[in-house]
């Protein structure tokens, strides 16, 4: 196996060559700027960032957040080095997407069992995408699958959106034991009672990430009455863990009757139409990801309208994305049957219309060109 690349950012030259030393068998790129660090991860691929606070021309904090908002680099997990131990420049570090920090002067053990903690997680994280990556390989010969087995392609992204989603929890419980090892060896005070709270929470929420899944790939067998601003809530928690860059705007009206409907298909719907602006809006490279979610009724139909700041769709492909096995994106990035499993699912069973249009989205005194997505389920 190839040895893990590790960026090192700090202005400081001899910081720099004690953190080099130590992880001498690591292969090691260095960087005395953020700005200099954000060039590199241009043209590299690192598996882990560590990552000083304090530089000149633009802090660690903000190299972060440029990082996080990145496609390339959003999943690199990143170790923060301070000098800072109160509590609002830690709590900082992991608002602005820090994996975890250690704190100046550091502690060579610390910092290697650390660094070994979080790229064995890149590791495992690497063969989970790999083992994916092969049975949607599988899964992606269209010529010779019917239309059900093409479904299965669109749910390896939903495998992949499960993966991301429990390494959050799993690297916060991977983060709490290392810390209490590292207090124990240290010969520090350990509150083992706290900790295991804080264990069983994130167990918890697991739990529930699971279960959602569980109920989401269970077939509906007939319709239920059920209320459109809980399916969207449901579908948001469900991306919650890849979509955390996007800004959603909600203007759901209040006194909806529950309405009949598949409601895992619906989700899938409204999956679909999301995951599909948020890769229009990282093409795009729009900076502040938006995203405003609508329902409302019109005559005879309840309405969901899904409307994203990307730029819109061209005007000469905007008919056909609909289209089975249509699709902008290369073979390794998508089936193309995404859109038209959301044209079946709307209209051949719920009766419904789905289309879209470009029109501009408003907020925060902007007005943006974005792709307004509508589905309107027949109420009776």
């Amino acid at each position: 196996m190839d040895n893990q690349t590790i960026l090192v950012v700090d202005d400081t030259i001899s910081n720099l060559d004690v953190i080099c030393n130590l992880l001498e068998d690591y292969d090691i790129l260095t960087a005395t700027s953020g700005i200099d660090a954000l060039e590199i991860l241009e043209d590299e691929n690192v598996d882990l960032i560590i990552l000083d606070i304090m530089m000149p021309e633009m802090d660690g904090f903000e190299v972060c957040k440029r990082l996080r908002d990145a496609k390339k680099t959003r999943d690199i997990p990143i170790l923060f080095i301070t000098a800072s131990t109160d509590e609002d420049s830690i709590e900082k570090a992991y608002e602005v997407g820090g994996t975890d920090y250690i704190t100046k002067p550091f502690k060579p053990k610390e910092l290697l069992a650390k660094v070994a903690m979080q790229l064995d997680l890149v590791s495992k994280t690497h063969n989970l995408e790999k083992l994916i990556e092969i049975q949607l390989e599988q899964l992606r010969d269209k010529d010779a699958l019917l239309m059900e087995q093409l479904k299965k392609a669109e749910m390896g992204q939903m495998i992949s959106t499960i993966a991301h989603q429990l390494k959050q929890p799993l690297t916060v419980i991977s983060g709490m034991m290392s810390s209490m090892l590292m207090d124990d060896m240290l010969g520090r005070d350990v509150d083992v009672n706290t900790l295991c709270l804080k264990v069983q929470d994130e167990a918890s929420f697991m739990a529930e990430i699971i279960d959602m899944y569980r109920t989401f790939f269970s077939t509906d067998i007939e319709k239920k009455s059920l209320n459109l601003e809980k399916i969207i809530e449901d579908t948001l928690y469900i991306l919650s863990g890849s979509v955390a860059n996007i800004r959603f705007i909600k203007n759901y009206q209040k006194d909806l009757e529950p309405i009949k409907i598949y409601k895992n298909e619906i989700i899938q719907c409204l999956m679909n139409i999301i995951k599909n602006a948020q890769d229009n809006q990282d093409e795009n490279n729009i900076y502040e990801k938006v995203i405003k979610i609508s329902t409302y009724k019109e005559d005879e139909y309840q309405v969901i309208t899904i409307h994203d700041n990307g730029g819109g769709i061209p005007e000469e492909i905007k008919d056909k994305i609909f289209d089975n096995y249509f699709t902008t994106k290369s073979k390794d990035a998508g089936t193309g049957i995404g859109l038209h499993l959301v044209k079946q699912i709307v209209e051949e069973k719920h009766h419904g219309e789905v289309y879209v249009k470009n029109e501009k989205l408003t907020y925060n005194d902007k007005s943006v060109l974005g792709a307004k997505f509508f589905i309107k389920l027949k109420i009776s």
